[in-house]
């Protein structure tokens, strides 16, 4: 069991490395993060996930500790 999770945190690892060469190397040669975004939110509909886990927070915060604590507010780029 040793060896499989070596092999599989090999591979994570590998894939992360993998995914940082290919960002730096897509802002070398001159990527707009906000065309960037744009995709992946159109694709994966970024926004309204962080949304969601931003009001979860702050509706266990409130729970948790009481009253404003910790919550979180999300502000919009125009």
């Amino acid at each position: 069991m040793k060896k499989a999770w070596r092999i599989i945190i090999s591979i994570f690892l590998i894939v992360l490395l993998l995914g940082g060469v290919f960002i730096g190397v897509g802002f070398l040669t001159g990527a707009d993060t906000n065309r960037i975004y744009s995709v992946l939110d159109a694709r994966y509909n970024l926004t309204a996930w962080i949304e969601y886990f931003a009001e979860v927070y702050n509706i266990i915060s409130s729970e948790v500790f009481g009253g404003n604590a910790g919550s979180i507010v999300l502000t919009t780029n125009p």
